[in-house]
């Protein structure tokens, strides 16, 4: 089984916003898998001899690791980073410096259920972003967001109620750096999220059968990018053919899909006029996802 999950392109639409993961400076978070046990761990490589500082206030946590060029090191931070409360700011924030370009994973590893996310530096985070998650059919699903610098205004127009926010209305959250807030509850995915600094901001949910009605559900996360990069018009997607796999396509439109088109005649969905939301679409065959305005 696949799942994918369709949102933004890295294009070229600012060639003055840094559009990779090899950064200096980078603000993660680890919203909370399945009953919070196992391990979380930090990946970090580089191209080049680095020297990189990891901290967090809250576990109280610092530590400093050489990484030789062309290696990779692992940081374990404590558990208690798991962010598991809804509408509470935290300092929870993780920060990692390094004065050579690295690229960071984040895992969060339990018995049975794992998950890593590309971590984004802080030049290419943004302040616009829809959350992307799934269904919620066995635990909640979680949006997180962590500050990159004090007194930053958060609006979140959340698409359910829970934490505080009722679905479809504006509420305002403001985090200080190293700060972050978390709402968990139904599928969040195609909330809105605007602030007035740079933000990164996490789509994920504790443990999930992917489709639904499959026996043994799983943590799934991962870092969004912001709407800045959103710049696709035309996307096609192929299934292996010496690969038995299932499919999940979650789009969220900037403003509507034109059609879903699929070799399979089962298979074929056209929306002509979908609003802000989420589209889901079951396939297991080639497909033409067709936009006039971003994804």
């Amino acid at each position: 089984m696949i799942a994918l999950f369709l949102l933004f392109g890295f294009s070229q639409v600012n060639q003055s916003v840094a559009q990779s993961s090899l950064g200096t400076e980078f603000w993660v978070c680890f919203p909370s898998n399945y009953y919070g046990e196992g391990s979380r761990q930090l990946y970090i490589t580089s191209s080049y001899n680095a020297v990189v500082n990891v901290t967090i206030a809250n576990p109280a946590f610092a530590t400093v690791v050489n990484i030789p060029a062309g290696t990779l090191s692992t940081v374990t931070v404590p558990l208690s980073v798991d962010i598991t409360t809804n509408g509470v700011i935290e300092n929870k924030g993780i920060h990692i410096t390094s004065d050579n370009p690295v690229t960071v994973y984040g895992m969060s590893e339990q018995f049975a259920t794992s998950d890593a996310y590309l971590a984004l530096p802080v030049d290419a985070l943004g302040t616009v972003y829809y959350i992307m998650s799934y269904t919620y059919n066995v635990m909640p699903s979680e949006m997180t967001i962590v500050a990159t610098e004090d007194n930053t205004s958060v609006t979140i127009t959340p698409t359910q109620s829970g934490g505080g926010f009722t679905a479809g209305v504006p509420g305002n959250v403001v985090l200080n750096q190293g700060q972050t807030f978390q709402l968990m509850g139904g599928d969040y995915t195609g909330s809105l999220i605007v602030a007035d600094k740079h933000i990164g901001v996490f789509g994920s949910v504790q443990c999930v059968n992917i489709p639904t009605g499959v026996y043994a559900c799983d943590f799934i996360t991962e870092q969004l990018t912001p709407l800045k990069y959103a710049h696709i018009e035309e996307v096609s997607i192929y299934r292996l053919p010496e690969i038995a796999c299932h499919l999940d396509v979650f789009i969220i439109p900037s403003r509507f899909v034109v059609g879903i088109i699929s070799n399979k005649a089962s298979a074929k969905y056209s929306h002509p006029s979908k609003p802000l939301g989420s589209i889901h679409v079951n396939l297991s065959a080639l497909i033409i996802i067709l936009s006039r305005w971003p994804l």
